[in-house]
């Protein structure tokens, strides 16, 4: 199954088989009685690959698909069919780092666990109050600042999913994003890779305070 296979999930009553594959934002279908992949459908979004699949969930009457995408903070939705195709129904905006979802036996509420919750956010004072001291709240690492969610929303019909959709197509968008300028070096011809980048140096500058 192309790169990175993750979650997974069985549906019994119709030899199926979903997988998350992480490094390609897909969700594999394959036929548990023939052994065989059915097909894939993308969970990525139009600009590139990135959204990192890792968990998936059936709904009980086998008819939903819900995907822990955990590098976009939300979880994508797909119609599942006997006869047709899976397809992409929309998102639904989460906390940071979905990593797990479900869906309650009477299908009535969609369960997710955010492993990073809201964040570490700004860290300002530790070093004044709390730096080499036992009473410190948390550690000195920007992980350990992390608190996991949990969320639990009553099941969202399709129109539902669709504002939700448009929440989540915002929360993934910068609050200072600017349109690419026609003269970037960074995107290609109709919208691909760029000719003129070769090399790009990404250095990271620790900060603990």
């Amino acid at each position: 199954l192309e790169a990175h296979p993750e979650g997974m999930a069985v549906d019994r009553n119709r030899h199926r088989l979903y997988v998350a594959v992480e490094n390609r934002d897909l969700v594999a279908q394959v036929n548990t009685a023939t052994r065989t992949l059915v097909g894939y459908v993308s969970v990525a979004r139009p600009e590139a690959i990135g959204t990192g699949p890792i968990a998936v969930a059936e709904s009980p009457d086998a008819s939903r698909l819900y995907v822990a995408d955990s590098n976009e903070d939300a979880l994508a939705v797909i119609a599942l069919g006997a006869h047709e195709p899976m397809r992409l129904l929309g998102r639904i905006p989460t906390a940071a780092y979905p990593s797990a979802v479900s869906v309650t036996p009477d299908g009535k509420h969609v369960v997710w666990l955010a492993a990073k919750g809201l964040g570490a956010g700004p860290n300002p004072n530790y070093g004044v109050h709390f730096a080499a001291s036992e009473s410190a709240p948390y550690g000195s690492y920007v992980i350990d600042k992390l608190l996991g969610y949990v969320g639990v929303l009553p099941t969202p019909p399709d129109y539902v999913v669709a504002r939700y959709t448009a929440i989540a197509n915002i929360q993934v968008r910068p609050q200072n994003w600017v349109p690419t300028p026609a003269y970037t070096p960074v995107v290609g011809p109709n919208g691909g890779p760029s000719q003129q980048i070769k090399h790009v140096f990404y250095i990271v500058r620790e900060n603990r305070t």
